[in-house]
């Protein structure tokens, strides 16, 4: 499985390195084109010369906040599916406050990353 239009990789967002290496991993033995970033900051660096097709983020993380970090995608008017991935306890709630696209409630299993990620990429 490829990932559609063209080149365009799924970004993971993760400053955890074991969990961001996992999902990076899994989505690439799945034939999925997959870049990663360990922070906010350095993904909006990386967006600003190629916009992924998906986006993987972390709801925790130091620096830059969730609703920051999506309000300046908005202001770019770059409308990528945003994946909240958290811990929280109530991560459909956190979701829909961000006005992301999903989530995935950590830890999740392999084939819940997959699934929502083929939601965007099939």
């Amino acid at each position: 499985m490829s990932t559609p239009g063209g080149d365009k990789p799924v970004l993971v967002v993760e400053d955890e390195e074991d969990i961001r290496e996992a999902v990076e991993l899994a989505l690439s033995m799945e034939g999925i084109s997959v870049v990663s970033a360990p922070d906010r900051e350095t993904a909006l660096k990386m967006i600003e010369s190629q916009v992924p097709y998906v986006i993987l983020l972390d709801y925790r993380m130091p620096g830059l906040s969730a609703q920051e970090f999506i309000e300046i995608l908005r202001k770019r008017s770059i409308d990528t599916p945003i994946i909240l991935m958290t811990a929280g306890r109530d991560p459909g709630d956190q979701a829909r406050e961000l006005g992301v696209a999903g989530y995935l409630q950590k830890p999740f299993e392999l084939t819940d990353l997959l699934n929502v990620v083929r939601q965007y990429t099939a």
